[in-house]
């Protein structure tokens, strides 16, 4: 039988899983926070002809906080889920967002929960006022002095809902933090090995060539022979005397090759051919000379004296 069905998954139980829940408590405490401390004011103005400030500024934190934890749930799970509103999504899903958010709402929360308090636990807030003469003025004062103390407990949960998100903040940006310096180091030790692998790789291909020309004379040896141009200078070289004799071709290289086989063939000039009486005229001899003689055109007189005979 497959046990991962029954087998609950891990995911339910992860960080940012867990501040999103923390988030929407958020949202609840804080509406039930309004929810109290609205009435307390309403309470002063109509008895007293004005509110007091701390619950004022407790009213005042708690809908100005209404929002952020909102955005920081609904946000990411539109981006996770349906892969829609991306930038928002990102923005709220970073972790120096939330640190900076969860850090600033907890010291507003902080301060909203000593204002409270103090005007909760005052004695002014709870005794009657024997001046005051206006019908429902007694039940209506001890009702506002019950919802100053339930406020007040209201808000000291939500901020320790905003400083649980903190730290949680905190543990998830140090963490990041470490990543990001871990990858650094990976990626530093690992351009390290490449670099030393390249020059490892260097010194043995040098090695081979190294190796390569051990097989060739050295450039160091002097030649037996040495052979300069003619006319060439050679006071800029040193000593004449320690320079060799220049090089002279050997005797038989200018010698005719004799072949016995091969017989020797040698350039005749071919004969001129003798001016005939026709190539009198030398501008067309020049133009046109024949290759071979032409034949000699008949007399023309011979023309008329068969025309005669016929």
């Amino acid at each position: 039988m497959d046990d991962t069905k029954t087998r609950p998954t891990i995911k339910k139980y992860t960080l940012p899983r867990l501040r999103s829940w923390l988030h929407i408590s958020q949202v609840i405490f804080t509406i039930l926070s309004v929810s109290l401390i609205a009435p307390v004011i309403a309470l002063q103005l109509q008895f007293k002809g004005s509110s007091a400030a701390g619950p004022n500024y407790a009213l005042f934190v708690a809908i100005f906080t209404f929002v952020i934890p909102i955005f920081l749930v609904l946000f990411p799970w539109v981006y996770e889920s349906k892969n829609k509103m991306k930038r928002c999504g990102k923005f709220f899903l970073k972790p120096r967002t939330n640190l900076i958010f969860t850090a600033f709402y907890s010291l507003l929360w902080l301060t909203a929960g000593i204002a409270i308090t103090s005007y909760a636990l005052n004695p002014d807030t709870c005794n009657l006022d024997s001046n005051v003469k206006t019908d429902g003025y007694e039940s209506g004062w001890t009702a506002q002095c019950n919802c100053a103390k339930v406020a007040m407990v209201l808000t000291w949960i939500t901020c320790l809902l905003w400083i649980i998100t903190l730290v949680m903040a905190l543990v998830v940006f140090w963490k990041q933090k470490q990543m990001v310096q871990h990858n650094l180091q990976q990626m530093a030790k690992t351009k390290q090995e490449t670099e030393d692998w390249n020059n490892e790789a260097a010194m043995e291909d040098d090695g081979q060539v190294v190796g390569n020309y051990d097989h060739y004379p050295s450039d160091n040896t002097t030649p037996a022979a040495s052979t300069y141009p003619a006319g060439h200078n050679i006071a800029n070289h040193g000593n004449a005397a320690d320079l060799s004799e220049p090089y002279l071709p050997p005797s038989y290289a200018a010698q005719p090759y004799q072949s016995s086989s091969v017989p020797t063939l040698h350039y005749q000039q071919p004969a001129s051919v003798p001016q005939q009486d026709h190539y009198s005229d030398v501008t067309l001899s020049q133009q046109h000379q024949p290759l071979l003689p032409l034949a000699v055109m008949p007399d023309p007189q011979h023309y008329r004296q068969q025309h005669s005979f016929v």
